[in-house]
């Protein structure tokens, strides 16, 4: 209230003396007014009354600028985060009405609490809390999430991930519906590189040979992914189960001046199981060599 009755106590209600019309047409009293007023002179006059009633006095164990800078960009450094990869990947904060900061977004590569440790065992002189170091961290870092696996947005990766996602959905519906299926069997991949490893021969020195990565190498390929008959052309097609699943197709698009135009589109389709794995079947033959030809082009 103070705030309020000192904002409108200027110095021309004092020289032109009319703090009882004012008091009364604001239904206060005039003493309320004359403390308002009292308050604003106060602030107004005297430069270091000013700085008192303005300035928050810090605590004795706040931390300087200098430290919050030093924890500021830890956080950023090589080893600590990394950015995605990805131009959309943009986080934008609000600093003040109708303005905004945007910065890449960078990804943690390790936890919170492992950053914390790293930044104790470097900077051992500055006492610092972990939940103090963390509000030091910038905006655009955040933890690694599972869609983050992603290196490429393209037509492939797109594509490929819809498709995967479909296919493990009707594989869990089947296992929920029916119970002959066993279910220690029959997998339900969590992630795409999953079934790609499954269709791979192993490793060496964690790389994947060419060879099987363009599907030149006789002991592996798709063929090695073990299918149910639900989801190939050996069921019963005439009882086969409708999918809903998304795929890239050409469509005729109209456009200014009455042309039509053949634009690549997600297109949503609703058919039988066999034809969705049938397909997904077709882009895990060149899958393995685009994402590694994507992670590639990442690290450099």
């Amino acid at each position: 209230m103070n705030v309020l009755v000192a904002s409108i106590s200027g110095e021309k209600v004092t020289e032109t003396r009319c703090r009882k019309n004012l008091a009364k047409k604001l239904g206060l009293p005039v003493r309320r007014l004359s403390r308002g007023n009292r308050i604003r002179t106060t602030i107004s006059k005297s430069e270091k009354s000013c700085w008192a009633y303005v300035c928050r006095k810090t605590r004795k164990d706040a931390l300087s600028e200098e430290i919050k800078r030093l924890a500021y960009n830890f956080w950023m450094k090589h080893g600590i985060s990394r950015h995605t990869g990805n131009k959309a990947d943009v986080k934008r904060e609000r600093i003040g009405p109708k303005t905004y900061s945007s910065h890449q977004v960078y990804l943690l590569e390790k936890t919170q609490t492992e950053v914390y440790i790293d930044f104790t065992t470097e900077y051992p002189c500055i006492k610092l809390s972990q939940r103090s170091f963390e509000n030091c961290k910038p905006y655009f870092i955040r933890q690694v999430r599972p869609k983050d696996r992603q290196t490429c947005c393209c037509r492939y990766h797109v594509e490929t991930k819809s498709a995967f996602k479909s296919c493990m959905n009707f594989r869990k519906k089947l296992l929920n519906e029916n119970d002959a299926y066993d279910e220690n069997n029959v997998h339900v991949y969590d992630y795409i590189s999953d079934i790609v490893d499954v269709t791979l021969c192993n490793k060496e020195d964690n790389v994947h040979k060419i060879s099987c990565l363009k599907r030149d190498c006789g002991e592996c390929g798709i063929n090695k992914l073990e299918l149910l008959p639900k989801e190939t052309a050996a069921g019963d097609l005439d009882t086969a189960q409708i999918v809903k699943w998304e795929r890239f197709e050409k469509v005729d698009i109209k456009v200014k001046g009455n042309k039509t135009i053949k634009k690549l589109v997600l297109v949503k389709k609703e058919t039988k199981a066999v034809e969705l794995f049938s397909h997904f079947l077709e882009l895990l033959k060149s899958f393995p060599l685009h994402q590694h030809r994507a992670t590639w082009q990442n690290k450099q």
